[in-house]
Protein backbone atom coordinates (compact mmCIF):
# COMPACT_ATOMS: atom_id res chain seq x y z
CA UNK A 1 0.00 0.00 0.00
CA UNK A 2 1.29 3.46 -0.89
CA UNK A 3 1.82 5.83 2.06
CA UNK A 4 -0.16 9.09 1.90
CA UNK A 5 -0.36 12.07 4.23
CA UNK A 6 -3.25 12.86 6.54
CA UNK A 7 -3.97 15.89 4.33
CA UNK A 8 -4.30 13.60 1.30
CA UNK A 9 -6.73 11.35 3.18
CA UNK A 10 -8.84 14.38 4.17
CA UNK A 11 -8.85 15.77 0.61
CA UNK A 12 -9.81 12.44 -0.98
CA UNK A 13 -12.75 11.99 1.43
CA UNK A 14 -14.30 15.41 0.78
CA UNK A 15 -17.67 15.39 -0.95
CA UNK A 16 -16.51 18.11 -3.34
CA UNK A 17 -12.88 17.60 -4.17
CA UNK A 18 -10.45 20.39 -4.88
CA UNK A 19 -8.40 20.22 -8.06
CA UNK A 20 -7.39 16.67 -8.98
CA UNK A 21 -6.10 15.05 -12.15
CA UNK A 22 -4.65 11.89 -13.63
CA UNK A 23 -1.59 12.30 -15.83
CA UNK A 24 1.38 10.35 -17.10
CA UNK A 25 3.05 9.02 -20.23
CA UNK A 26 2.71 6.29 -22.79
CA UNK A 27 6.15 5.22 -24.01
CA UNK A 28 6.42 3.46 -27.35
CA UNK A 29 9.45 1.46 -28.36
CA UNK A 30 10.42 2.66 -31.84
CA UNK A 31 13.36 2.00 -34.15
CA UNK A 32 14.79 5.40 -33.15
CA UNK A 33 14.45 4.79 -29.40
CA UNK A 34 11.65 5.33 -26.93
CA UNK A 35 8.93 7.76 -27.96
CA UNK A 36 6.81 9.29 -25.13
CA UNK A 37 3.23 10.52 -25.45
CA UNK A 38 1.91 12.79 -22.69
CA UNK A 39 -1.33 11.66 -21.09
CA UNK A 40 -3.45 14.32 -19.40
CA UNK A 41 -7.00 15.65 -19.39
CA UNK A 42 -6.54 17.15 -22.87
CA UNK A 43 -6.34 13.67 -24.46
CA UNK A 44 -8.61 11.71 -22.09
CA UNK A 45 -12.36 11.83 -22.62
CA UNK A 46 -14.54 12.07 -19.49
CA UNK A 47 -14.64 8.81 -17.49
CA UNK A 48 -12.00 7.28 -19.74
CA UNK A 49 -9.93 5.48 -17.13
CA UNK A 50 -10.56 2.54 -14.83
CA UNK A 51 -8.14 0.44 -12.84
CA UNK A 52 -9.37 -2.84 -11.45
CA UNK A 53 -7.38 -4.77 -8.90
CA UNK A 54 -8.11 -8.19 -7.55
CA UNK A 55 -6.28 -10.61 -5.30
CA UNK A 56 -8.16 -13.75 -6.25
CA UNK A 57 -9.06 -15.64 -9.39
CA UNK A 58 -12.72 -16.60 -9.18
CA UNK A 59 -13.73 -17.26 -5.59
CA UNK A 60 -10.60 -18.97 -4.23
CA UNK A 61 -7.33 -17.48 -3.03
CA UNK A 62 -4.32 -19.21 -4.55
CA UNK A 63 -0.94 -18.69 -2.91
CA UNK A 64 2.00 -18.09 -5.20
CA UNK A 65 0.01 -16.65 -8.11
CA UNK A 66 0.44 -13.19 -9.54
CA UNK A 67 -2.71 -11.18 -10.13
CA UNK A 68 -2.23 -8.07 -12.21
CA UNK A 69 -4.26 -4.89 -12.13
CA UNK A 70 -6.10 -4.12 -15.35
CA UNK A 71 -6.04 -0.61 -16.77
CA UNK A 72 -8.69 0.48 -19.24
CA UNK A 73 -7.79 3.81 -20.80
CA UNK A 74 -9.26 5.74 -23.72
CA UNK A 75 -7.19 8.39 -25.51
CA UNK A 76 -8.02 10.91 -28.20
CA UNK A 77 -5.20 10.48 -30.68
CA UNK A 78 -4.41 10.15 -34.38
CA UNK A 79 -1.94 7.34 -33.74
CA UNK A 80 -2.93 3.96 -35.12
CA UNK A 81 -3.92 1.33 -32.60
CA UNK A 82 -1.06 -0.98 -33.55
CA UNK A 83 1.48 1.55 -32.27
CA UNK A 84 0.20 0.97 -28.73
CA UNK A 85 0.84 -2.78 -28.49
CA UNK A 86 3.61 -3.38 -25.94
CA UNK A 87 3.79 0.31 -24.97
CA UNK A 88 4.39 1.19 -21.32
CA UNK A 89 1.89 3.43 -19.52
CA UNK A 90 2.91 5.18 -16.30
CA UNK A 91 0.16 7.09 -14.50
CA UNK A 92 -0.07 9.39 -11.48
CA UNK A 93 -2.92 10.95 -9.51
CA UNK A 94 -2.46 14.52 -8.23
CA UNK A 95 -4.80 16.22 -5.77
CA UNK A 96 -4.76 19.61 -4.10
CA UNK A 97 -4.44 18.98 -0.35
CA UNK A 98 -4.23 22.66 0.66
CA UNK A 99 -4.31 25.90 -1.29
CA UNK A 100 -1.65 25.58 -4.04
CA UNK A 101 -0.21 22.47 -2.35
CA UNK A 102 -0.49 19.14 -4.14
CA UNK A 103 0.21 15.52 -3.35
CA UNK A 104 0.92 13.01 -6.09
CA UNK A 105 0.69 9.24 -5.89
CA UNK A 106 1.69 6.70 -8.52
CA UNK A 107 -1.12 4.64 -10.06
CA UNK A 108 1.21 2.11 -11.58
CA UNK A 109 3.19 1.06 -14.62
CA UNK A 110 1.27 -0.96 -17.19
CA UNK A 111 1.99 -2.69 -20.49
CA UNK A 112 -0.57 -2.43 -23.30
CA UNK A 113 -1.98 -5.81 -24.33
CA UNK A 114 -4.90 -4.73 -26.50
CA UNK A 115 -5.98 -1.64 -28.41
CA UNK A 116 -9.02 -0.92 -30.53
CA UNK A 117 -10.09 2.19 -32.38
CA UNK A 118 -13.72 3.15 -32.66
CA UNK A 119 -13.47 6.49 -34.49
CA UNK A 120 -11.09 9.14 -33.04
CA UNK A 121 -10.45 7.32 -29.76
CA UNK A 122 -8.09 4.46 -28.98
CA UNK A 123 -9.33 2.15 -26.21
CA UNK A 124 -6.43 0.46 -24.43
CA UNK A 125 -6.31 -2.53 -22.14
CA UNK A 126 -3.07 -2.82 -20.20
CA UNK A 127 -1.85 -4.96 -17.32
CA UNK A 128 0.40 -3.79 -14.53
CA UNK A 129 3.95 -4.96 -14.55
CA UNK A 130 3.27 -7.46 -11.74
CA UNK A 131 3.10 -9.90 -14.64
CA UNK A 132 6.91 -9.64 -14.83
CA UNK A 133 6.94 -11.54 -11.51
CA UNK A 134 5.13 -14.50 -13.04
CA UNK A 135 8.42 -16.20 -13.87
CA UNK A 136 9.80 -19.65 -13.10
CA UNK A 137 12.73 -19.26 -10.72
CA UNK A 138 14.17 -22.67 -11.54
CA UNK A 139 16.07 -24.55 -8.85
CA UNK A 140 17.38 -21.49 -7.04
CA UNK A 141 18.78 -21.52 -3.56
CA UNK A 142 18.77 -18.15 -1.81
CA UNK A 143 19.93 -16.88 1.57
CA UNK A 144 19.76 -13.25 2.68
CA UNK A 145 17.64 -10.51 4.22
CA UNK A 146 14.24 -9.59 2.84
CA UNK A 147 15.83 -6.58 1.10
CA UNK A 148 18.43 -8.82 -0.53
CA UNK A 149 15.58 -11.11 -1.66
CA UNK A 150 13.73 -8.17 -3.21
CA UNK A 151 16.92 -7.06 -4.97
CA UNK A 152 17.39 -10.59 -6.32
CA UNK A 153 13.80 -10.66 -7.60
CA UNK A 154 14.32 -7.27 -9.28
CA UNK A 155 17.47 -8.50 -11.05
CA UNK A 156 15.82 -11.73 -12.20
CA UNK A 157 12.55 -10.23 -13.45
CA UNK A 158 13.26 -6.62 -14.40
CA UNK A 159 10.44 -5.55 -12.08
CA UNK A 160 11.18 -2.07 -10.74
CA UNK A 161 10.75 -1.82 -6.97
CA UNK A 162 8.67 1.10 -5.71
CA UNK A 163 10.41 1.23 -2.35
CA UNK A 164 13.88 1.33 -0.85
CA UNK A 165 15.63 -0.65 1.85
CA UNK A 166 14.83 2.08 4.39
CA UNK A 167 11.10 1.56 3.73
CA UNK A 168 11.45 -1.95 5.18
CA UNK A 169 12.89 -0.80 8.52
CA UNK A 170 9.43 -0.76 10.15
CA UNK A 171 8.69 -4.34 9.10
CA UNK A 172 9.16 -6.99 11.77
CA UNK A 173 12.16 -9.24 11.22
CA UNK A 174 13.49 -7.12 8.34
CA UNK A 175 17.08 -7.77 9.42
CA UNK A 176 16.84 -11.56 9.71
CA UNK A 177 18.22 -13.84 7.01
CA UNK A 178 15.81 -15.93 4.99
CA UNK A 179 16.59 -19.16 3.22
CA UNK A 180 14.74 -20.31 0.16
CA UNK A 181 15.13 -23.39 -1.96
CA UNK A 182 12.92 -24.84 -4.63
CA UNK A 183 12.36 -28.55 -4.96
CA UNK A 184 11.99 -29.91 -8.47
Amino acid sequence: MYQTSAEYKNAIRRASRPFDTVYGTVTFPTSSGLQPLTVDSSVMPTNSITISKQCIDGDELEFGGVYASTLKLSLITDLDRYSFFGAKIELFYKIEIAENTFETIPLGIYTVADADRPHDIVNLTAYDNMTLLNKDIGGIIFSGTIWQLFEYIQRQTGYQLAFTESDLLNFPNHEYALEMARDH
